[in-house]
């Protein structure tokens, strides 16, 4: 996906939407793609520590290509979730340094084009005809019709992707917690609440179980941070995104998990990177 990223920007393929020519990658829209890059990026910023310098010298430059294609595609819902996750990082690692990487990708962002005009829009809340001025008040407007289709159904929904087919406008959600309710009922939105609990905590035991001062800058405790990072920007990413119907996502989210939890397994010794100094 990166690759496919990168040749985009080269060759100016992009997908035009509402103005802008935004990257995709290989995956189905720029919003995907750009939740994908956050994931990319906060777990090559959690495993950073543990590496040799050649490893974090690759990382690095991986970071900088995935922070560049994400500021292409102008998915505000990937910057709010790149910077959840990227709070999370710098409180659970206690590593102050990232907040310079952060400044130092704000400022990259500015430098490209298009990117501030996203932010400018959302001081408008509506045009002189009365229309939605930007994605966010069209999305809370939306969502009152998406819970309105599905007032009949209300314990098992409508059926899940049927939203899009039933409603005037005819577009996704944008809100997973809308779209269980909608589509898969009270009895969805529990199971989703589970998933995101279950994911959580996940998050905390890897956390919990490497908090030994022994096991600091070791990939168990890298994958432990990344893990909180990434289920922390995946539940924000699905207040405003439609995370829970994009299979690619969900395995990078899942596997990024399951990894962390296989971590626990091994002595501290028995891994790649620098585990046990």
């Amino acid at each position: 996906p990166l690759g496919v990223g990168a040749w985009q920007i080269a060759t100016s393929p992009l997908e035009f939407i509402s103005g802008e020519g935004r990257v995709s990658g290989a995956l189905s829209h720029p919003n995907t793609f750009g939740f994908y890059l956050v994931v990319v990026i906060l777990g090559a910023l959690a495993l950073l520590p543990s590496l040799q310098r050649a490893g974090r010298l690759g990382l690095v430059a991986l970071v900088g290509l995935a922070a560049v294609e994400l500021a292409v595609t102008y998915s505000r819902t990937s910057y709010v979730a790149l910077a959840a996750g990227m709070a999370v990082l710098i409180v659970v690692g206690r590593r102050w340094a990232l907040l310079a990487v952060g400044v130092a990708l704000i400022a990259l962002a500015t430098l490209v084009p298009g990117v501030a005009s996203r932010w400018d829009d959302l001081g408008q809340a509506v045009t002189l005809r009365g229309t939605p001025a930007n994605t966010l008040t069209w999305r809370l407007d939306y969502w009152g019709d998406v819970l309105a289709a599905s007032e009949e159904r209300r314990v098992t929904g409508l059926g899940l992707g049927v939203v899009a087919e039933t409603t005037e406008q005819q577009r996704q959600p944008h809100n997973d917690f809308v779209r269980a309710l909608a589509e898969l009922g009270i009895i969805g939105l529990l199971a989703y609440g589970a998933f995101l609990a279950a994911l959580s905590g996940r998050s905390y035991s890897t956390l919990r179980a490497t908090r030994d001062p022994a096991r600091r800058n070791t990939t168990s405790r890298g994958l432990a941070e990344g893990c909180a990072a990434i289920s922390s920007a995946f539940l924000v990413g699905s207040v405003t995104g439609n995370l829970m119907t994009q299979l690619v996502i969900l395995w990078y989210v899942l596997g990024f998990a399951v990894i962390a939890g296989v971590a626990l397994r091994h002595r501290p010794n028995s891994l790649l990177g620098r585990e046990g100094g």
